[in-house]
């Protein structure tokens, strides 16, 4: 398989290798299990082992980590594209898309602002974006 280190290959079988490929391109196991030869009555749990094998979760993390280094995107380069499309949002009026962005941004950075309750110590600023945001929300949906 391309894209694999020869340690990884080695701890593979042809068909984890084919899953291991299969999985990339959707991230999605169950289908990436079909695709590889296993039985589609299977798929679901046999895509959830396969991800549990130490094996071909360590080729899939060295396949995923080799793709973004090839193509230069990585939890930063999404981190400042959601900043961008927030800020952007924002300046044009767009709750939707900004909220989207900053839900985004705080699941990425794991501040935990989508729990249901969460005890922290906002600072003005913030307080203020958000009371902005609410207060927009409120207009659109009436």
């Amino acid at each position: 398989m391309s894209g694999q280190t020869p340690t990884a290959a080695k701890k593979l079988t042809a068909k984890q290798q084919c899953f291991v490929a299969e999985y990339l391109v959707d991230l999605n196991a169950t289908q990436a299990a079909i695709r590889a030869g296993y039985s589609a009555k299977t798929a679901e749990q046999q895509g959830y082992q396969l991800l549990q094998n130490t094996s071909v979760a360590e080729a899939v993390a060295e396949a995923l980590g080799e793709r973004s280094e090839k193509t230069g995107i990585d939890a930063l380069w999404v981190l400042n594209e959601a900043a961008g499309v927030y800020r952007a949002a924002r300046s044009d009026d767009k709750l939707p898309e900004a909220l989207r962005a900053l839900e985004i941004i705080g699941k990425h950075v794991d501040v935990q602002a989508f729990k249901e309750r969460v005890e922290h110590g906002a600072d003005a600023n913030l307080a203020s974006i958000l009371a902005s945001a609410r207060t927009r929300a409120a207009s659109i949906n009436g």
